[in-house]
């Protein structure tokens, strides 16, 4: 189930690292050519099922994760639930569930895993992380600043707590929330977060509902995969660049394909406006505000107003997501042909040393410490499942 999160006063638009000019950074420029490897990972087993009372069925993915003895995490949001599954795929137990006590969500957004079981849920709703120990305590974190932790990706740190894009930069309080993004490694223990990267958010065209300012669909967004060392890729997702972060955020490389943005299409726009209008329709449109604030109905349907009223970008942005995998390489997910095509994952290593190029596939949502991968997959009726592979 395809979702769209618009966040009050702050929509996330066309994204711009602020780093050092790129003439100052050292730059790896790889060749242009793939190297296509044509091959099929091999189903190990899936979880998901179409009706029943159990917590194998979903009612909305929001990420998937393994810890280290390869057990495998699902967030299912719309159940306000964490749902374990073994090695094996047979059902474990669940974490959490919604309400307002320890453990319980309100608008859980993602979810992270470490190695040891640690899990870690941001939830919008208590303005927190909700993090659940190997023996199912709960506790809570309250989200740094003024910034609401965006909706899209929580990333464990190898040096404990976990990385995500915050809302405003919390440092410098209520005035910068607007207009700027801010890339924090937050630890879930003593000590306070730390900036790896600032990003802009330039505003789309005039001011929507409450702020909302959607930006162009097609527009580059802000990507980021965390390291083994602990540093963090970033991609603006325009041009083939990605910058190689440290973990006090220094570029240290910035890593380069010569492959141009292909130009928007009619069917691409026309594929948009479908869902968009579906969207719109079903009331699917999720509304987060400050801490969870409850939205009031007519902001919601100007919302939906607005997301038919939509400008669209140029061209479609190279790189749609980034991974790393077990061995430490950066996965890079590349834009296809049409918005139903993936034009294959890149595998680099952090050092800009170009390895392969996966014919067809599409980045896994989670990968394991141990060569497996999963993935959320949704049939025609909607039902969702996530199968585990090897790779």
């Amino acid at each position: 189930m395809r979702t769209i999160s618009m966040w009050l006063a702050a929509v996330a638009g066309a994204f711009v690292v602020a780093t050092a000019p790129l003439g100052s950074q050292p730059v790896v420029r790889m060749d242009a050519r793939d190297q296509a490897l044509r091959r099929e990972a091999r189903q190990l087993h899936a979880v998901g099922a179409a009706e029943g009372r159990g917590a194998d069925v979903f009612g909305g993915v929001a990420g998937v994760a393994f810890d280290g003895a390869e057990n495998l995490y699902v967030l299912d949001r719309v159940n306000a639930r964490v749902a374990v599954f073994d090695s094996a795929g047979r059902f474990v137990r669940t974490l959490g569930r919604r309400g307002g006590g320890p453990g319980e969500f309100s608008l859980p957004q993602q979810m992270a895993v470490t190695r040891a079981g640690e899990v870690i849920v941001s939830d919008a709703g208590h303005g927190a992380l909700i993090i659940f120990g190997r023996d199912g305590s709960a506790r809570s974190v309250r989200y740094p600043g003024v910034g609401t932790l965006m909706g899209r990706t929580l990333a464990p740190h190898p040096r404990g707590g976990v990385v995500s894009l915050a809302m405003g930069n919390p440092a410098a309080g209520g005035a910068n929330a607007i207009g700027e993004e801010t890339l924090l490694w937050i630890p879930t223990g003593a000590g306070a977060s730390r900036t790896l990267a600032s990003v802009s958010t330039p505003r789309g065209r005039g001011a929507g509902s409450a702020g909302s300012r959607e930006r162009p669909a097609f527009s580059p967004s802000f990507r980021f995969a965390v390291l083994a060392d602990g540093g963090v890729a970033v991609a603006d997702g325009t041009a083939y660049a990605i910058r190689i972060l440290d973990s006090s955020g220094r570029v240290l490389r910035v890593l380069q394909r010569p492959i141009a943005p292909r130009r928007v299409t009619a069917r691409d726009r026309e594929h948009e406006m479908d869902w968009r209008e579906s969207l719109a329709s079903s009331g699917g449109i999720r509304i987060v505000g400050p801490r969870g604030a409850v939205i009031p109905a007519p902001v919601l349907r100007r919302v939906g107003e607005e997301l038919r009223d939509v400008e669209f970008a140029d061209v479609m942005p190279v790189i749609r997501r980034m991974g790393v995998d077990a061995a430490g390489n950066l996965w890079i997910e590349r834009a296809g042909p049409s918005m139903e095509q993936s034009g294959g994952v890149d595998i680099v290593t952090p050092a800009g040393r170009y390895l392969r190029t996966l014919a067809g596939w599409r980045l896994p949502d989670a990968f394991s410490p141990h060569g497996r991968a999963a993935y959320i997959r949704e049939d025609e009726n909607g039902v969702q499942r996530v199968v585990v592979v090897r790779i």
